[in-house]
C-alpha cells in the first residue's frame, strides 16, 4: 500500500492547472518568513539578551499567511540550556544566531534574485489557461531589440 495518489486532472479528463494563487502566497509567505528570521536571528546576535522582535509590520503580514494557511515553512533553531551556564547559553546563543542570520540573508537574496522568474512563470500559467500547452511567447519590438544589440556584451 503506497501512498494516496493525489488527482492530476478535473473531472473532464483535462489537466488540471496549478493554483496560481496559492502557489503565489506560498512564495510571498516563504519570502516573508525568511526575512522574519533573518531579522529576528540579526537582533540576538547583536543581543542575545534582546526581546526586540521584529519589524511589527512584516509580523503582521507573516501572520495573516499562517492564519489562513495553519503552517509555517522554515525550522526555528533555539538553544538548549540544560548543563550550561549563563554566560555559555548566551555566547552560544550570539554564535548560533549570527550563523543563522548569516544563512536567512543569503537564502533571502536567492529567494529576491528569483523573484522575476517566478512571476514570469506564474504569468505564463494563467495565459496558458483555456489554451493548448505549449510556448508563451513574448514579442520583442524592434526598438527593444535594437536596445539589447546594442547592449551586447557577448561580442
Amino acid at each position: 500500500m503506497g501512498r494516496p495518489e493525489t488527482p492530476r486532472s478535473s473531472q473532464a479528463g483535462l489537466p488540471r492547472p496549478y493554483d496560481v494563487e496559492m502557489i503565489r502566497d506560498f512564495l510571498d509567505h516563504l519570502l516573508l518568513e525568511v526575512r522574519h528570521q533573518y531579522q529576528e536571528y540579526w537582533q540576538r546576535a547583536r543581543d542575545p539578551d534582546s526581546q526586540r522582535q521584529a519589524d511589527p509590520q512584516l509580523t503582521r503580514q507573516l501572520a495573516t499567511y499562517e492564519q489562513k494557511y495553519a503552517s509555517r515553512l522554515v525550522e526555528w533553531h533555539a538553544v538548549d540550556p540544560r548543563g550550561a551556564s549563563p554566560e555559555e547559553v548566551r555566547r552560544a546563543v550570539q554564535v548560533l544566531s549570527v550563523r543563522l542570520a548569516r544563512r536567512r540573508r543569503e537564502q533571502l537574496r536567492h529567494l529576491e534574485a528569483l523573484g522575476e522568474l517566478f512571476d514570469e512563470a506564474l504569468a505564463c500559467v494563467l495565459v496558458s489557461r483555456g489554451s493548448s500547452p505549449g510556448k508563451v511567447i513574448r514579442p520583442v519590438s524592434k526598438r527593444r531589440a535594437v536596445k539589447i544589440l546594442q547592449a551586447d556584451d557577448t561580442r
